[in-house]
């Protein structure tokens, strides 16, 4: 009887074993897949570059000519998943807020995340976002970088949606997120507003 007890035990254990290694497993193909950095992160150099605002034409925003610029901030949702109850009261929120002040654009100052599964929570945000029609940018805080994801996988991720006006800055200013966001009025042919996102660092 002992012996019997023992083999179920053993079996156990070794199935439960088995189960870590392929968790750890899945973990380890996840990072190697979503923490790729380029040899330079950065779409130019700030400091060897004549100052133009044609470097600045993808992030470019438009609002009607006699509005004032109307800038949700969303500040620390720490998604982890999306399904999370976390997760739905914080987007509830969010949804909310936007529906109730209709702003031109939601900027998130850090921390989107705080999650194992970070590409899978921004991909949960920017899909919301893209379905609201919901123009939106980012600069990062010290946990969207912390886990399975670097900058850079983070930013192709993001160049996909229409609706965030993200972009990688300039390699030779420190950070991951230092760039403009030119607003137009109306017809005008140059910026009303220039929004300045800066990489505060991670710690």
């Amino acid at each position: 009887m002992r012996v019997m007890k023992r083999h179920v035990a053993l079996k156990i254990f070794l199935a439960v074993l088995a189960l870590l290694c392929l968790v750890a497993v899945f973990f380890v193909v996840r990072a190697k897949i979503h923490q790729r950095e380029p040899e330079v992160y950065g779409s130019y150099e700030m400091y060897k570059t004549e100052f133009s605002l044609a470097l600045f034409q993808a992030q470019n925003l438009h609002i009607g000519e006699n509005e004032n610029l109307r800038v949700m901030q969303i500040a620390d949702p720490q998604l982890k998943f999306g399904f999370m109850t976390h997760d739905k009261k914080s987007m509830d929120l969010i949804e909310r807020a936007i529906d109730k002040e209709r702003p031109h654009i939601c900027v998130v100052t850090g921390d989107l995340t705080l999650s194992l599964f970070t590409y899978d929570a921004y991909r949960y945000f920017a899909d919301f976002m893209e379905e609201k029609k919901q123009y939106w940018t980012i600069t990062f805080g010290n946990h969207d970088l912390e886990f399975d994801c670097s900058a850079y996988t983070i930013a192709e991720l993001l160049s996909d949606y229409e609706y965030c006006l993200f972009d990688v800055g300039p390699s030779d200013v420190k950070g991951k997120s230092n760039f403009l966001i030119n607003v137009y009025s109306g017809e005008e042919q140059t910026p009303s507003y220039s929004l300045i996102m800066m990489d505060s660092g991670m710690y």
